[in-house]
């Protein structure tokens, strides 16, 4: 886990020698974050499952937090063991702000104490660092050793800077491969074992907090506007009185904000599991017609450029001179040379939208039993930022 920008998506990419995928624009909000990412290393399959982080700008953290719930509480019921936790930090940020404290503090929660000892703490971005910064860098990364990360490592969490890139991350890796833990967070037995509501669990109650110190300060910030509407009197009233109710409606949004945030927070389990695997359901579908949309625009693009190079023969065939004329640049070979380049991009877009459809989570698990699952060839993992799950090794 770890803030947006973190470099959670570089590490895997560094792991699987392979580019996290961009969805366009249009699918990005019908798809699901939590994505998985498979590879070889020290003769095991590890699965790493990349997962967003709380300060998201396009989603709240209540309904992160409701995505997360859904797929760790799926992989407890069916015995799926976590085997590494990676907390990502940029050493490049002078301070940890609200959100990286906010950040911080639910990752913990969610994990629970009980887990620390699975914890790795990696401080990324070095490769930003100057040489004469390098000795600055150094002393933010002991501040966080002593004071924010002094509770994990008490509890036998580590830390490692990601100095030497993809070296590092396979030393991490391979830890993790070597440990061989199997961990159960407290998220999981709250939400499956204890029954809890997600606004009831600790993860749940850091970020209830937060929600609620921010409808305290839009309800302060809304009160003088009231009062100060009720108190004028002033020739200019009907004015004066426009702009504060203005002022007051705008603060006001906030607490409507509010509300729409906090209800995810009052699910149950059995509420989130019937809202996402809907969501589930709706993914496969956009995901599927996005795919035959493209395949359709392919074939057609296809057709034209074998009609266009069938033409173009047949010319050949005809003309004394057709070795001349075809070096000759044409409106045919400009509509050639334009249609080849929609079948490049329309081949990336169908590479993409299939390496999305692999990485989906729900498609990896092979249900035998209420109880039992295990996962298919290509491997599992369940990650927070990043995940190894361990039916082979399984980090997150």
């Amino acid at each position: 886990m770890g803030t947006t920008g973190s470099g959670k998506s570089s590490f895997i990419s560094l792991c699987t020698l392979e580019d996290i995928p961009i969805i366009g624009h249009g699918l990005s909000s019908c798809t699901s974050s939590v994505r998985i990412h498979t590879m070889a290393h020290c003769g095991r399959q590890i699965h790493l499952i990349d997962t967003p982080g709380f300060d998201d700008s396009g989603r709240s953290d209540g309904e992160i937090l409701q995505e997360l719930a859904f797929w760790l509480s799926e992989a407890h019921e069916q015995g799926i063991k976590i085997s590494g936790l990676l907390y990502l930090h940029r050493i490049t940020d002078t301070r940890l702000g609200g959100s990286a404290m906010r950040s911080l503090k639910a990752f913990k929660k969610l994990c629970g104490e009980e887990t620390y000892n699975g914890i790795i703490l990696v401080t990324t971005r070095w490769d930003e660092v100057r040489l004469d910064q390098m000795k600055l860098a150094s002393q933010r990364e002991q501040e966080l050793r002593i004071n924010s990360w002094s509770d994990v490592l008490k509890k036998g969490g580590r830390i490692v800077s990601l100095t030497a890139g993809r070296a590092d991350a396979l030393k991490i890796i391979s830890h993790i491969v070597i440990e061989n833990l199997q961990l159960t967070l407290r998220l999981q037995r709250q939400l499956v074992d204890e029954e809890m509501a997600l606004e009831e669990t600790d993860v749940g109650k850091v970020i209830c907090e937060s929600l609620s110190e921010r409808w305290r300060d839009a309800r302060q910030a809304t009160e003088p506007f009231e009062e100060a509407i009720k108190e004028n009197t002033s020739p200019q009233r009907d004015t004066e009185s426009g702009k504060l109710e203005r002022e007051a409606l705008s603060s006001c949004a906030s607490a409507v904000e509010y509300e729409e945030e906090v209800k995810p927070m009052r699910a149950k389990l059995s509420e989130i599991r019937q809202k996402w695997e809907s969501n589930n359901k709706k993914e496969v579908e956009v995901l599927d017609e996005a795919a035959r949309s493209n395949e359709q625009k392919l074939a057609n693009r296809m057709e034209k450029l074998s009609r266009i190079q069938c033409y173009r023969s047949r010319r050949r065939a005809l003309s004394s001179n057709a070795s001349r004329s075809s070096s000759t640049p044409g409106g045919s070979s400009v509509l050639e040379a334009s249609l080849l380049e929609q079948i490049e991009e329309l081949n990336r877009e169908l590479e993409i939208l299939n390496a999305w459809k692999r990485q989906r989570l729900d498609k990896r698990v092979v249900r035998h039993s209420k109880r039992n699952a295990v996962f298919s060839v290509v491997g599992t993992g369940l990650a927070l930022g990043q995940l190894i799950a361990a039916i082979s090794c399984t980090v997150m």
